[in-house]
């Protein structure tokens, strides 16, 4: 008999450069943190298995680059998603502040209407912060996202986050998990 063909969620990670997505998705994926800032050219990919209470199930994950030269390499990539995560650097109110920018521009190029959004707020264990958790709460509820403080850097609160964002992305895409 043949296996079943594994479940597919396609996560795409959003945000300015150097907020962290790369660093979250490696420390997800393989529990290590990169110390040395490597822009992500275009966009990146990597697979990971992720077991449910029901199957496995296949996340595919798309990091955009952040630097505005990448717009049309990432508006290809924004078509078929089930869910996205916005990232930016508590530490640095720019990077919250275009985060409309990102939100807009996923919003112009999408094909899901089901899409379910994360806001994160990362790099937490640093203490130079710039914008403070109501204020990224308001952003949230405002985009219909749900909101995450994490750190890449110790692993505080990624897989929380991640595990979190998949279970609504397949309740939002399947109806099995809708159920549940």
């Amino acid at each position: 008999m043949e296996k079943p063909e594994l479940k597919r969620l396609k996560i795409l990670s959003m945000g300015d450069a150097e907020v962290g997505k790369s660093c979250l998705i490696k420390r997800f994926c393989e529990g290590k943190f990169i110390q040395e800032y490597v822009a992500t050219i275009g966009i990146d990919y990597g697979v990971k298995n992720y077991k449910t209470h029901l199957e496995d199930v296949k996340i595919n994950f798309w990091d955009c680059g952040g630097d505005d030269a990448y717009l049309e390499i990432r508006n290809e990539f924004y078509k078929d998603i089930h869910a996205a995560f916005l990232v930016f650097d508590v530490n640095d109110a720019a990077t919250f502040e275009n985060l409309h920018k990102w939100y807009d521009e996923f919003q112009k190029y999408s094909s899901n209407e089901e899409i379910v959004f994360f806001l994160v707020g990362n790099k937490t264990d640093k203490d130079l912060r710039e914008v403070n958790s109501i204020q990224a709460e308001e952003l949230a509820s405002k985009f219909n996202a749900q909101y995450y403080e994490t750190s890449a850097q110790t692993g505080l609160n990624v897989e929380a986050m991640f595990s979190e964002l998949f279970h609504a992305a397949l309740a939002a895409n399947f109806k099995e998990y809708a159920q549940q």
